[in-house]
């Protein structure tokens, strides 16, 4: 818990968003609340996934990104896209 009372009284952090392809749990946005980014099924992030209200009224750290996870789902032929989470079609 911050201490920094009569200074902070009031202080609220603005809504934080939420990350894209994922979503913000919260309870308020009040002094010292904090902000966890979960991403969907099937994304991750590399980034921090707390975020905390500071004393400045800003979040500790910016909202992550979830990226796409690496899949290796082959297609009839085998060809294997690594990136996308598409198979590759056969082109001969």
């Amino acid at each position: 818990m911050i201490v920094c009372e009569p200074l902070c009284a009031g202080v609220e952090c603005g809504d934080p968003g939420r990350p894209v392809n994922g979503r913000a749990v919260l309870s308020d946005f009040s002094l010292d609340a904090r902000v966890y980014a979960v991403c969907d099924d099937g994304f991750q992030t590399q980034d921090p996934v707390v975020l905390q209200c500071t004393t400045n009224a800003t979040w500790s750290v910016p909202m992550p990104t979830c990226t796409p996870t690496r899949t290796t789902a082959a297609d009839d032929s085998g060809a294997v896209n690594l990136m996308s989470r598409e198979t590759l079609t056969n082109q001969s």
